[in-house]
């Protein structure tokens, strides 16, 4: 009887404890968002939403067999972006889950309707939402993004939109930035930020066709009250050279030799990036040194070592130029110089300071790279 009694108590002091999961539902009662694309288009909101199929893509990182679907998109228009979503509800089978939401697409008029801040401060507020969501621009139809697979259809949730760092450290060209970036950068002085602009390209082909895979191409410029510019290819490559987590790049130049001129190849690893802020009265300049190492890739015959090591500094030093310059045309601090008055010399930022931004002019920036190791490579030309 005793027993009895005890195994009741038991009973009775459990139960309320496994009665708060009973509201719940289940995973597999779920739908996932994975990517959100966000469009502003007679004047009204136009959302693709991307939706994973978690039992596909969760099996394992092998290939997916291609008559398998990992992902469906819905897209639905309203005056906001939450009519929007609220439209798209009308049509789900199960309670949408936001918490697996990796990325988010603005369209280049969504950026020039100024949209960005209302629709990156409305995820933050919800709480299913993290801040380490990445965030791109683009001009194509943002469902044509949504709906390309990786390469070898691989699972979605390791596609270069899903997972930018793991193909970033092979080849650095605009650095991947996340909401938490993207807040703390129009927020904090020169109040700009750039993020990473894709397309679709169909430089990727299987049996059937044409594989369109999404590709980084440039980067959007926006400050905290508006979109600037999109910059593209060689006008923005010197964005890579003024970062000190740029992992991996490569520079092209012609070396003359007899008259004749042939290609060298150089890939660039490890950049180190040193900003110094010289004040002199009411100017400031930077002198700005860009330390690097550098592997031969295409060597000329015949080629001397200080002509390529003039060539990788004289072709970083143009490539950086050329992007402060296109951006100054815009009235954009690229490299974020002004931070750098504002965090080591704040009194002098202060005193000089426009909207927190210090005056920048063509002869505002110093460059000076400079060489740590110069490897040629296994092979040179003269040995193949």
């Amino acid at each position: 009887m005793k027993i009895t009694i005890k195994i009741v108590m038991m009973t009775v002091l459990v139960v309320p404890f496994l009665s708060g999961c009973w509201d719940n539902n289940e995973a597999e009662r779920l739908l996932y968002a994975h990517a959100i694309g966000i469009d502003f288009v007679d004047n009204q909101y136009k959302v693709d939403l991307q939706i994973i199929n978690l039992t596909s893509v969760a099996k394992s990182e092998t290939p997916i067999s291609a008559e398998e679907s990992q992902s469906e998109v819905g897209s639905a228009t309203g005056k906001t972006m939450e009519e929007a979503i609220a439209n798209l509800y009308k049509s789900l089978d199960a309670e949408l889950f936001w918490g697996h939401l990796t990325y988010i697409i603005f369209s280049e008029e969504a950026l020039k309707e100024k949209r960005v801040n209302e629709v990156i401060d409305s995820f933050i507020r919800y709480y299913e939402t993290r801040y380490r969501i990445w965030v791109y621009s683009t001009k194509d139809d943002i469902k044509e993004i949504l709906l390309t697979v990786p390469i070898n259809n691989l699972p979605i949730t390791i596609s270069k939109l899903d997972d930018p760092l793991n193909s970033y450290s092979q080849y650095s060209f605009i650095r991947p930035i996340n909401i938490r970036e993207l807040i703390i950068g129009l927020n904090e002085p020169n109040h700009e930020i750039v993020i990473p602009f894709v397309t679709a390209k169909e430089n990727w082909s299987v049996s059937k066709g044409k594989s369109p895979k999404p590709t980084i191409i440039g980067g959007s410029l926006l400050s905290s009250t508006s979109y600037k510019e999109t910059l593209l290819g060689s006008k923005i490559a010197g964005l890579q050279w003024m970062n000190s987590k740029s992992k991996e790049g490569e520079v092209s130049f012609l070396l003359k030799k007899d008259k004749e001129e042939s290609l060298a190849s150089i890939f660039i690893q490890d950049v180190n990036v040193k900003v110094t802020p010289i004040i002199k009265q009411n100017d400031v300049t930077f002198d700005v040194t860009i330390s690097v190492k550098a592997l031969g890739n295409i060597i000329p015959s015949g080629a001397k070592m200080t002509d390529l090591e003039k060539g990788v500094k004289d072709t970083i030093k143009q490539e950086v130029k050329r992007t402060y310059m296109e951006a100054l045309e815009h009235d954009v601090d690229i490299y974020r110089l002004s931070e750098f008055v504002y965090r080591y010399h704040n009194k002098e930022w202060k005193r000089l300071q426009e909207n927190g931004k210090v005056k920048l002019d063509e002869d505002s920036l110093s460059i000076d790279v400079k060489i740590r190791k110069f490897k040629s490579g296994r092979k040179s030309i003269d040995n193949l």
